[in-house]
Order: C-alpha cells, then structure tokens, then sequence
C-alpha cells in the first residue's frame, strides 16, 4: 500500500481554482460582478446615462483576464 508524504513547505490555501475572480480577493479588487449574481444591475453603477450597458463594465473585466486563453 503507498501513503503520501507530509508537504513540506509552502501548499495552496484558499480558493483553489485557476478561475482568478473565484477568489473573493481579487473578486473584490476587480470590482467584478458576477452574471449569476441576481439582479446584478442593481450592483453595477457606471459613469454614463446609458443603462442599458452597465454590465459590459463588469464583464469586460472577465474578458480581459480571459483574453490570453482566446482562439483568434
């Protein structure tokens, strides 16, 4: 039978996911708002009269950090 060997060092703590807006740090940093969120309008507040656009900002933010994973 094979058991695994104590860590030793540094190990991954937290939001263990390559999803960088799953941690609730850098979700707050970036300002985000996630899709799933219900009534996310209400959340999202811009700089412009436009209402209709209020989630672009938030989603620019997802495609932005997804952009290098992208096919042309």
């Amino acid at each position: 039978m094979n058991y695994a060997t104590e860590t030793l060092g540094r190990t991954l703590q937290g939001c263990h996911s390559y999803d960088i807006l799953a941690n609730p740090l850098y979700f707050d940093d970036f300002q985000y708002v996630s899709a799933s969120l219900e009534n996310r309008k209400n959340y999202i507040i811009d700089d412009d009269d436009d209402e209709d656009n209020d989630a672009v900002q938030s989603d620019i933010v997802r495609y932005a950090l997804n952009l290098a994973y992208m096919n042309e």
